[in-house]
């Protein structure tokens, strides 16, 4: 996992947005990728305001799902904020990958209306700190 412009991901911007992949940037928005063969093949941004975290935009090309990139995202993230000492960290996901979330720990807290969009945490705890 490496760090990566925000313009560096604009070219997944045509099919992440169809899985309701967010393409918002700020000053907050610290982005991260893996590459295969040197070609960014996932993404996903970490915002951070304080000691607030929130996961999102997180994206992988279908032919190299099901391959980690979740599990080294949520891993590099805990590992980020464990440094700054932030011992929670937010995300909205979906229903198509609302599993993947929950095998790498994510705790469910809602979701909306519509039974889509769930939002949720990854805990941090004090001894991993």
């Amino acid at each position: 996992v490496k760090r990566i412009n925000f313009e560096d991901v604009l070219c997944f911007k045509g099919k992440a947005v169809k899985e309701q992949v967010s393409f918002h940037n700020n000053e907050f928005c610290e982005w991260y990728g893996i590459y295969f063969d040197d070609k960014l093949v996932s993404f996903y941004c970490l915002m951070i305001k304080g000691k607030i975290a929130r996961f999102k935009s997180n994206y992988t090309l279908e032919q190299y799902r099901r391959q980690g990139c979740l599990k080294k995202f949520i891993e590099h993230a805990k590992s980020i904020c464990r440094d700054r000492n932030i011992r929670v960290i937010t995300l909205f996901c979906t229903e198509k990958s609302i599993n993947s979330h929950r095998n790498a720990g994510m705790e469910i807290i809602r979701f909306n209306e519509k039974g889509n969009i769930y939002f949720g945490r990854y805990n941090i705890n004090a001894k991993e700190l």
